[in-house]
């Protein structure tokens, strides 16, 4: 996958057992930016042991299946930002609302309203706000930062303004000869 620095994919089956054992065949992929056991603390950049327990809820179709349910979840361990990240956090920000469909791909239905695939963020463990509870939030990538300007716009840039200040005095003039 193009992006991830180091890339560890794994599977991690949880089932509740209730009556005859049965696994789903359903498997939903979730992309974890640090590995089980880490998180990723925030401004620090790196991960750290932790023992917040990741459990991502996931949307299919209707319903909301919990981590906890029978399921296997194909876990993409790795870091797929190239540049700066941030995190969604729907708890002080209505506006970060979010949903982590089975196939992967993340839903910010205000987050300029599009899909993201797995290659565009990571999910972690965190504390709340409050410090209470855990919640699972994503971790979206930046987009790259701006070229640099060519020397063709440089230079435009540089003689725009003076052709301004030129024209205005020629401006002032045709105003007084025609005014």
């Amino acid at each position: 996958m193009k992006g991830f620095s180091s890339t560890l994919i794994f599977s991690v089956v949880v089932l509740s057992v209730a009556g005859p054992l049965v696994r789903s065949q359903e498997v939903c992929v979730v992309p974890k930016c640090c590995p089980i056991g880490q998180t990723y603390p925030g401004p620090r950049k790196s991960c750290q042991n932790s023992s917040l327990q990741f459990e991502p809820d996931i949307l299919n179709g209707t319903e909301v299946i919990e981590s906890s349910d029978s399921r296997v979840l194909n876990i993409i361990v790795g870091n797929p930002c190239q540049y700066e990240k941030f995190r969604l956090e729907p708890d002080q920000n209505s506006d970060d609302e979010f949903y982590i469909l089975c196939n992967g791909s993340l839903f910010a239905p205000f987050q300029s309203n599009q899909m993201y695939k797995t290659s565009h963020y990571c999910l972690d463990s965190f504390l709340s706000s409050d410090g209470k509870r855990v919640v699972t939030l994503p971790l979206l990538c930046s987009p790259p930062p701006p070229p640099p300007p060519t020397i063709f716009e440089r230079i435009a840039m540089a003689t725009y303004p003076v052709g301004l200040l030129i024209s205005v005095p020629f401006l002032i003039l045709t105003i007084m000869v025609y005014g």
